[in-house]
C-alpha cells in the first residue's frame, strides 16, 4: 500500500502518504508522451470525501487517462474501499487523508493545497466540492473565455489578477517622500505606488486567510450526482443544497459532469459555469457468457450499495413481478450495505454477494443474462457501461441521467420490467438491444475521456488521438 509521512505545512502538520509511482507506460494512452509543450507537468489535486465504489473507479480512470499530469489524492475511504486492489494508490504521487468533520476537512484541504501547490483542484461529489471551493477562500471568478487558463497564462482569469492589471496601469499621484517601491504590485517590477497602498498590498499578500497566490488555481468540479437530486431528503433540504451549489458556482472554473444531464442541470442557476462532459468508461469483463439453453432460468443482475440511492426494493419488486408473470429467473445483487435490506433481498430469493473487489464484481456481472439498473438518482453508473460492453441487455429506470443516453429499454415500474421480459430475452431482441446500447454509449471510451480531460487540465492531446476518438 503506502507509507505515512508527517509534513509540516505553513499552518500545521499534514499527514501525507507517499506512493510508489506506477510504471509511466502502465496506463498511458497512445501518444501520452506528448505533453503540454515542454513545461512542467500540471499538478492536479483530487479531493474526494468518500473514496469508494464508482467514484473511486472514476478518479483512478482520470489519473490513468492523463499520465502527463502529476496527480495527488486527498480523500476519506468508504467502508467498501477495503476491497480496492492492492496497488490502488500507485496512480497518485501522494495520498492524504481527510480527518472527518466538515471544518476539519476544510482545514485539511487548505493544508493539502499549500503543500501540493496544484495547478488544478478537481473535487469529486458534493462535500468535496464544498471543501475545495471554500478552502481557497478567493473572490468570485469571472467566466473564462478559454477551456484552460493554463494554456493562456497571460490572460487575467480571476478578479485578483484583473485588480493587478488595474494597479499596473494606474496613475497614482503622490508626494515623492510618501512613495515607496512595492515589488510585484503589478506587471512592472519596481513601480512606485503610495506607501498606504503598498502596506495594503503587503497585508493582502501575507494574509493568512486570503492567500492571493491561491486565486490562480483552477477549480474543477464533478458532482457524481447532484446533491439536490437526492430523493431521500426533504424538499426544503434539497432547496438548501441547490442554493449552496448555486453560490459555489461562482468559484468554479469548469463543471466536469460525468453525464450530459449533469451538465445541463448546471445551467439552471443564476451563475452557469463552463461545462465539459467527461464520460465514465469501462472495459469488457473478458470472455462472454454462453447463451442460456431453452428453459434454463435467466440471471437478472443488479449492483451497488444497498441503500436508498440504488433502491434495491425496486429490484426485489421486479423479481416478484417477473415470477408472477410466469417466468423463471435467478436474481443476483452485486454489492453490500444495509443488513436489513440484505435480509429483505434474501427473503425474495435474491443472491447477495456482499462487498467484493472490482475484479470480482466484473466476474459476477459476466454471469448475468440481463442487467437491471434501479437507482433513483445517479451520476453515470459504470456497471451499465460494463454490461453494455459485454453484450448483456440493459434495462434502466427512467431517471434524469438517462434522458440523453438513448438506451433502448427504459422503465418506470417493476411491473414494466416484467412486461419487457419475454421480449428482451428473445435471442434476436437481445442482440438488437445490446447493439443499440453500445451505439448509444459511443462516447464512453478512454480516447474521448482523455481528450476532454486534456482540455480541462491544460495538456495537449495529439491530433491522431483526437481523430481516433471521433
Amino acid at each position: 500500500m503506502y507509507q505515512q509521512q508527517l509534513r509540516e505545512g505553513a499552518d500545521g502538520p499534514v499527514t501525507a502518504s507517499t506512493c510508489a509511482h506506477a510504471d509511466d507506460d502502465a496506463h498511458a494512452a497512445p501518444g501520452a508522451a506528448a505533453g503540454g509543450g515542454g513545461g512542467r507537468a500540471p499538478v492536479v489535486l483530487h479531493v474526494v470525501e468518500a473514496f469508494g465504489g464508482g467514484v473511486a473507479a472514476a478518479v483512478r480512470d482520470y489519473a490513468r487517462a492523463t499520465p502527463e499530469c502529476e496527480h495527488h489524492l486527498l480523500c476519506h475511504l468508504r467502508p467498501e474501499a477495503v476491497n480496492l486492489e492492492a496497488n490502488w494508490d500507485a496512480d497518485f504521487a501522494s495520498v492524504r487523508s481527510l480527518p472527518g468533520g466538515h471544518l476539519a476537512n476544510v482545514k485539511a484541504t487548505r493544508w493539502a493545497i499549500r503543500a501540493v501547490k496544484p495547478d488544478v483542484i478537481h473535487s469529486h461529489s458534493s462535500y468535496a466540492g464544498v471543501y475545495a471551493r471554500t478552502a481557497v477562500g478567493h473572490l468570485p471568478r469571472r467566466r473564462n473565455d478559454t477551456l484552460s487558463p493554463l494554456n493562456a497564462p497571460a490572460a487575467p482569469t480571476t478578479r485578483a489578477e484583473r485588480q493587478g492589471d488595474l494597479l499596473a496601469g494606474a496613475e497614482l499621484p503622490a508626494a515623492p517622500e510618501e512613495r515607496t517601491t512595492v515589488r510585484g504590485a503589478g506587471r512592472r517590477p519596481g513601480r512606485s505606488v503610495p506607501a498606504p497602498l503598498g502596506r495594503a498590498v503587503r497585508e493582502l499578500t501575507n494574509n493568512k486567510y486570503l492567500d492571493l497566490s491561491l486565486t490562480r488555481i483552477k477549480q474543477v468540479y464533478t458532482p457524481h450526482a447532484w446533491s439536490f437530486s437526492r430523493l431521500d431528503r426533504s424538499r426544503l433540504t434539497r432547496l438548501g443544497y441547490w442554493l449552496l451549489e448555486g453560490a459555489l458556482a461562482a468559484r468554479t472554473d469548469v463543471l466536469a459532469g460525468c453525464s450530459k444531464a449533469e451538465n445541463n442541470v448546471a445551467h439552471w442557476g443564476p451563475i452557469a459555469p463552463r461545462t465539459v462532459y467527461v464520460p465514465n468508461i469501462a472495459r469488457p469483463c473478458g470472455e462472454r457468457k454462453r447463451r442460456p439453453a431453452p428453459g434454463e432460468p435467466l440471471v437478472l443482475a443488479g449492483a451497488g450499495r444497498l441503500a436508498a440511492q440504488k433502491d434495491p426494493v425496486f429490484f426485489a419488486q421486479a423479481v416478484d413481478a417477473i415470477r408472477a408473470a410466469g417466468h423463471d429467473v435467478r436474481p443476483l445483487w452485486i454489492g453490500g450495505g444495509d443488513e436489513g435490506v440484505e435480509r429483505l433481498l434474501r427473503e425474495h430469493g435474491v443472491e447477495v454477494t456482499g462487498w467484493v473487489g472490482h475484479e470480482e464484481v466484473r466476474q459476477h456481472l459476466a454471469r448475468a443474462d440481463v442487467y437491471l439498473h434501479t437507482a433513483r438518482w445517479e451520476g453515470f453508473p459504470i456497471t451499465v457501461l460494463e454490461a453494455a460492453l459485454n453484450d448483456i441487455p440493459v434495462i434502466v429506470r427512467r431517471i434524469r441521467v438517462f434522458d440523453d443516453a438513448g438506451l433502448p429499454v427504459v422503465v418506470d415500474s417493476p411491473q414494466e420490467v416484467a412486461r419487457h421480459w419475454e421480449e428482451i430475452t428473445d435471442e434476436r431482441a437481445r442482440d438488437a438491444v445490446s447493439a443499440w446500447a453500445r451505439r448509444a454509449l459511443w462516447e464512453n471510451c478512454r480516447e474521448v475521456q482523455r481528450q476532454r480531460l486534456g482540455e480541462i487540465y491544460g495538456i495537449r492531446v495529439p491530433l491522431a488521438e483526437r481523430t481516433l476518438a471521433r
